[in-house]
C-alpha cells in the first residue's frame, strides 16, 4: 500500500456518497447543475451517467498516480460538494 492509496479510497467512497447524494436530490425534484452531465443525464438517466461518469474520471484520476496532497485536496473538494448536496436536500 501506497500513501496515494489511502486517500484515493476516500476521493471514491465520496464519489459514492455524492452520486447517492445526487440521486435523492435528482428524486425530490432538485436539478443537475452541471449542464453537460444534465444533457447526458436526460438522455441515459440519471444512475447510469452518474456510475460511467464517475468510473471514467476515476480510473483516469488513479491512471494519473497523483500525488497523496493532490489527491487529498480532491478529497476536500469532494467533501465540499458531499456538505453541498446534504444542505440542498
Amino acid at each position: 500500500m501506497t500513501t496515494s492509496d489511502i486517500p484515493f479510497i476516500v476521493l471514491v467512497l465520496l464519489n459514492v456518497v455524492d452520486a447517492w447524494l445526487t440521486t435523492r436530490g435528482i428524486e425530490g425534484g432538485a436539478r443537475e447543475v452541471n449542464p453537460v452531465l444534465r444533457a447526458i443525464m436526460s438522455r441515459l438517466g440519471t444512475e447510469p451517467t452518474l456510475l460511467v461518469v464517475k468510473a471514467l474520471m476515476l480510473a483516469v484520476i488513479y491512471a494519473l498516480d497523483l500525488s497523496a496532497p493532490v489527491l487529498w485536496a480532491l478529497c476536500v473538494c469532494f467533501g465540499l460538494l458531499c456538505a453541498w448536496n446534504i444542505r440542498l436536500l
